[in-house]
C-alpha cells in the first residue's frame, strides 16, 4: 500500500486524477486487485482514477511493483474501465 500511496492521491476519488500533482479529469479506472492463483479467490486492493497519460505512464511499472512484493501464489492484475469524462 505504500507504493501506492507514495505516488498517488486516492483522496481525489474520482473528482480528479489520482496521479500525484494532476489536476487533469479521469478517463480511465483501474481497479487494482491480488489473485489467489491457487484458490482462484480474489481481492480487491483499490481503484485509481488516472487520466489517459498518467494510465499509460504509471500502469505498468506499477503492477510490476505490486507483483515483485507479492507473496507467492498471489498475482496482481488490473480491470480497466473508461470512466466516461471528457477531457480535452
Amino acid at each position: 500500500m505504500s507504493i501506492i500511496m507514495s505516488n498517488f492521491e486516492i483522496k481525489n476519488l474520482n473528482r480528479r486524477c489520482n496521479f500525484r500533482g494532476c489536476s487533469k479529469s479521469p478517463s480511465k479506472e483501474a481497479l487494482l486487485f491480488e489473485l489467489d492463483t491457487r484458490s482462484q479467490s480474489r481481492k480487491d486492493i483499490v481503484s485509481l482514477y488516472l487520466c489517459e497519460d498518467h494510465y499509460n505512464v504509471s500502469m505498468k511499472f506499477l503492477l510490476e511493483e505490486l507483483n515483485r512484493i507479492c507473496e507467492q501464489g498471489k498475482v496482481v492484475k488490473v480491470e480497466v474501465f473508461d470512466t466516461g469524462c471528457v477531457t480535452y
